[in-house]
């Protein structure tokens, strides 16, 4: 799959899958659509992506379903970062049909910023955007990695979680992996930052160093958690991810760039 391809393909997004359809293959004749529910035109970087409402057309060719995280690690950051853009989109469109305030509908528009308003009190809403920290923490040659309890695929990451109202990056660093794993840490350093629309999160990404206390695992969240060194690493999160590429940024000295 290439970027050209994207380019001249139209994107569905939907509940985190990808659909790409050839433009000279799609056309009016393809589609069937209520007149109640119009297609969703979203500006996308370089071409124009198409957000479908599934549920109120009818698709007259079989389209290529694709999980969006099965194209993490084989695609580039500028192939993938669109499609994460559409899924997030796509997802905050599905979740935004009433205002919150007063219940009424609510009118999406999109230029020339994507927002939803009320057209009942007027007020306006905009794309939420997650914030997730994830921090690597070294303990001299080794790195500390966990297993999560719910993640069914069998491999091991970084210690992340959801940024809390009224504490900082650094603060909500410190708090996860003491919680997760009972770890004090130092050195909080800022890495990178990569968009995941799992559904509307922002990884924010920062290396830490071992302070004191022993590993316990507080809570239900992780399976395991351990140090380990770069030549006994068990199985990793996938190609891709901020957390493979910090974990190989830090023990290969690989780049940070996806």
């Amino acid at each position: 799959m290439t970027f050209e391809i994207l380019q001249d393909s139209v994107i569905v997004a939907h509940k985190g899958s990808i659909a790409f359809f050839n433009q000279n293959l799609l056309t009016q004749d393809h589609i069937t659509q209520s007149e109640s529910k119009k297609t969703r035109r979203v500006f996308m970087q370089r071409f124009w992506l198409e957000v479908h409402d599934l549920d109120s057309i009818e698709l007259k060719v079989e389209p290529e379903w694709v999980s969006l995280r099965s194209l993490i690690g084989s695609l580039s950051g500028e192939q993938l970062y669109p499609l994460f853009k559409s899924a997030h989109i796509s997802y905050w469109l599905s979740k935004n049909h009433y205002c919150s305030c007063c219940g009424h509908t609510l009118r999406h528009e999109f230029e020339p910023v994507l927002k939803a308003v009320c057209v009942a009190c007027s007020h306006q809403a905009y794309p939420k955007i997650q914030p997730c920290i994830i921090v690597a923490v070294n303990r001299g040659d080794q790195i500390l990695l966990a297993k999560n309890a719910a993640n069914k695929r069998d491999f091991y990451s970084l210690i992340a979680g959801f940024v809390e109202p009224g504490e900082s990056l650094e603060q909500a660093v410190a708090r996860e992996v003491l919680e997760e794993t009972g770890l004090s840490i130092k050195q909080i350093e800022y890495l990178g930052s990569q968009p995941w629309p799992f559904p509307m999160n922002l990884m924010i990404g920062f290396k830490a160093e071992y302070a004191s206390g022993d590993i316990e695992l507080v809570d239900q969240e992780l399976s395991d958690a351990q140090f380990f060194s770069s030549d006994q690493l068990p199985t990793l999160a996938p190609e891709g991810s901020i957390a493979r590429r910090i974990i190989d940024h830090l023990l290969y000295g690989r780049s940070l760039e996806l």
